[in-house]
């Protein structure tokens, strides 16, 4: 079975850095581990990706040896949960987690027994190409630790209910959701005001006493800004970040491309 590169980079002490992709578009996957990138979130929620879409990409992402990370549509969906796990997805984020027994529920699914009653099939992709020759004893040990089961917080009862929810057995990730916590609290959009920030902080260091990995997802549009926001999460102990998504990426590329030569050509005429 492949080893979890974020989970690799963690081990050797380095910060884990990835993207996320929101268009269904191998080419933009390939550019992402082409340049070294250790993993790729597949937007399936707020991204135009279809469950068929996704497998093609996490096969892309595979011939590179980068990690995939897939937020399905729609997380109650469990036919969509099981074809991700059957496929090999290197973990899932699971959306808007706001209690301990939702979290469990979660974790139950994601786990194979003794740590959870994951759906089992020895015809499936996970266990044939990527398990190799592997005993389905010794397949089902390496999945449990290289399939990650990614909490996303960002809403206020999330937060509040943080002790509880990292306290279920089987968490490998929590993921910062700064952007929709910052509607849930009161200030849309405003995903650096102070409220969530503090809020962030909160989840972060309810993380760091269970050692449990976390993943922030820096918004700043400039690149001073970017290494800012992301050295104040490390100092808060985030280990992961989610650098970009490519609808961005590419949207600042294109305006920056486009005013150099407007500024240079058209600016006076």
């Amino acid at each position: 079975m492949k080893e979890n590169q974020i989970l690799k980079t963690l081990r050797e002490g380095k910060l884990s850095i990835g993207a996320a992709v929101q268009m269904a578009c191998v080419d933009n996957v390939e550019l992402i581990a082409r340049n070294n990138f250790d993993f790729v979130w597949i937007d399936c929620e707020h991204g135009l990706i279809d469950t068929t879409q996704s497998i093609q990409l996490i096969r892309a992402a595979e011939s590179f040896n980068v990690t995939t990370l897939v937020r399905l549509a729609d997380k109650h969906d469990r036919g969509a949960l099981q074809r991700m796990l059957d496929v090999g997805v290197g973990g899932l984020i699971i959306q808007e987690i706001e209690s301990k027994e939702e979290a469990a529920h979660f974790a139950s699914l994601l786990k194979f027994p003794p740590k959870g009653e994951r759906g089992a099939c020895p015809g499936s992709r996970a266990f044939n190409v990527l398990g190799g020759n592997m005993s389905w004893e010794a397949f089902t040990q390496a999945a449990n630790i290289n399939t990650m089961y990614c909490v996303l917080i960002e809403s206020q009862k999330g937060v509040e209910n943080i002790e509880s929810i990292l306290d279920v057995p089987g968490i490998d990730m929590v993921v910062l959701g700064p952007f929709d916590l910052s509607h849930s609290l009161g200030h849309p959009g405003q995903w650096d005001h102070p409220e969530v920030i503090e809020a962030l902080k909160t989840v972060s260091s309810a993380a760091r006493k269970r050692n449990i990995p976390v993943m922030c997802v820096p918004l700043s549009p400039t690149d001073e800004g970017l290494k800012t926001e992301v050295g104040t999460w490390l100092a808060h102990g985030c280990q992961i970040v989610t650098a970009t998504i490519d609808t961005i990426a590419l949207n600042k590329s294109l305006k920056h491309t486009h005013d150099i030569l407007f500024d240079k050509f058209n600016a006076d005429i």
